[in-house]
């Protein structure tokens, strides 16, 4: 059953590759594709342009953020990777830097802009960068953010919200560092930062 599995996929990959091919083709006749680019789909453009094997968009179908990632990966750590697919994972813990081995598809979207940029960082470079990204803030007002999230409660009896917003994939490696750092959710972070800032304060409308 697992090389009937393995074959399947293989199929899929070279089906993808062919559609990949018809898609390189239309663009290049100037056909308008824009209403193909959901899903899998939203993939097509980099496996066109060799920049994404499609072996990997089988393999990890619904990863997103770790499938652009992987397309910024040289094609050689990519065929790589559909080999031994585990990475080290750096993490910053009761003030400690601890290390964690982890297959990709294990990677939370945080950890997967950690540790793939155009390669795959060593825990020593994840560890620098995250400390740069950290520094980045105005300490006096970063540890007082830290502060109030750690002492911040969520009232329960109070109906809840969950709102989105767009940032960086820098801001979202300093908010994921920020909270790690605390030993807090980067929920509580965002909400302590708009404590701080006084912008949960009622105003008078």
């Amino acid at each position: 059953m697992r090389a009937e599995l393995a074959k399947s996929l293989s199929i899929t990959a070279a089906h993808m590759q062919h559609l990949a091919a018809i898609w390189r083709e239309l663009e290049r006749r100037g056909e308008d594709l824009s209403d193909l680019k959901s899903g899998l789909w939203s993939f097509m453009p980099l496996i066109a342009r060799g920049d994404l094997k499609a072996e990997l968009v089988v393999k990890y179908a619904g990863y997103t953020t770790l499938l652009r990632r992987l397309a910024t990966l040289p094609l050689a750590e990519q065929e790589n990777l559909l080999v031994d697919d585990v990475v080290t994972v750096i993490e910053h813990v009761n003030g400690a830097w601890v290390e964690h081995r982890k297959a990709l598809r294990d990677l939370r979207s945080t950890e997967a802009l950690q540790v793939i940029n155009e390669r795959i960082l060593p825990p020593a470079e994840q560890k620098r960068r995250a400390l740069s990204i950290t520094q980045r803030s105005p300490r006096k007002v970063a540890d007082k953010i830290v502060l109030q999230a750690q002492k911040l409660k969520l009232d329960t009896t109070a109906p809840h919200k969950t709102i989105s917003a767009t940032i960086t994939e820098d801001e979202a490696a300093a908010l994921s560092a920020a909270a790690q750092d605390a030993g807090v959710s980067v929920s509580r972070i965002v909400r302590a930062a708009l404590d701080v800032s006084g912008l949960f304060k009622k105003v008078d409308l």
